[in-house]
């Protein structure tokens, strides 16, 4: 027994670092700019959720739409004066100039923001991480 574990010893050496606090800097820093990566990786991450969100609810929005119009026409009683009138318009304006539709902005519905900070958790995580980071980096240059 204990010749292996001499031999454990006789296996372990040193070696010697010129210079440790600047190679220590030198990772604290990577690590810092590793870090600020990640936060910009989770904004972005973020943004496409939010992106893929709001056009899953534009989708069902436009689809609640045409069933409303499709509705709206079914239920209208159908009216020759008007269709005439129509005919009339398109044939003295011609086809261009007929479908200019005045559209009205529509006020965007509000949000609740509960996931956001769930969300958050990371980005906060790794803000803590680059406090920590930033000063040990200081408490080096001292």
């Amino acid at each position: 027994m204990a010749g292996k574990k001499q031999e454990q010893k006789q296996d372990i050496f040193y070696i010697g670092i010129n210079n440790p606090v600047k190679l220590r800097r030198n990772v604290l820093e990577c690590s810092k700019l590793m870090i600020r990566s990640l936060q910009v990786y989770e904004k972005v991450n973020k943004l496409r959720e939010k992106r893929v969100d709001k056009t899953e609810k534009f989708k069902s929005t436009i689809r609640e739409l045409s069933r409303m119009c499709n509705s709206l026409k079914r239920e209208l009683p159908s009216n020759k004066i008007l269709e005439m009138h129509e005919q009339q318009r398109k044939a003295i304006l011609g086809k261009s100039q007929a479908h200019n539709f005045q559209t009205t902005p529509i006020a965007p519905a509000p949000t609740i923001r509960q996931e956001a900070k769930k969300e958050m958790t990371n980005i906060d995580k790794l803000e803590r991480d680059l406090h920590e980071i930033e000063q040990k980096l200081k408490a080096l240059n001292h």
